[in-house]
């Protein structure tokens, strides 16, 4: 079951963030989540359905809005997405994606998808968390892999190369 950490309800003035999740955006749509990675893990799309499922009622037209290094993954996301909300009931969902947003990737687009007719819109990546005005928002922030080993790795041959040079063995020459 995916993460719930991975997502938080928001109008904009508040954001949740549990269990580390981030996301700045930066990498291409394969690249961002990795080939380890599924799309559904990287954008808790299960986590989603059941957020978008629990809502009264629950949302019917759901506006994605992913950052332009995202559009590749956005057609495989919405047919994932409209199958995890029908697991759920929410079979006559639609899921549209809003592909060229009229502001910066981190704003919500919500005079696009008030065009729409979207009852929410689901936000993914990094975002100023500029307040909404009439549409709840869902933002996805991403969840990439991290290999601990590797960090353990780094952090410990970085804490041995700064103790070396500072010298930390109390002798004195």
């Amino acid at each position: 079951m995916a993460d719930a950490g991975a997502i938080a309800w928001n109008d904009g003035s508040a954001v949740i963030l549990q269990g580390g999740a981030g996301g700045d955006g930066g990498a291409g749509a394969g690249e961002a989540r990795g080939s380890a990675w599924s799309l559904a893990d990287f954008y808790a799309v299960e986590a989603t359905a059941a957020a978008l499922a629990a809502q009264a009622p629950p949302s019917q037209r759901v506006a994605l809005q992913l950052p332009d290094e995202g559009l590749g993954d956005a057609a495989a996301l919405a047919d994932a997405l409209e199958e995890a909300l029908a697991r759920r009931g929410v079979g006559d969902a639609l899921v549209f994606v809003l592909g060229d947003t009229s502001y910066g990737a981190c704003c919500v687009d919500e005079v696009a998808a008030a065009h729409l007719g979207a009852d929410v819109v689901v936000h993914y990546g990094r975002t100023c968390l500029t307040l909404t005005a009439k549409l709840p928002v869902l933002y996805v922030f991403g969840r990439r892999p991290v290999d601990a080993a590797m960090v353990a790795a780094a952090a410990t041959a970085a804490l041995a190369d700064a103790a070396a040079a500072a010298d930390c063995s109390g002798a004195t020459p």
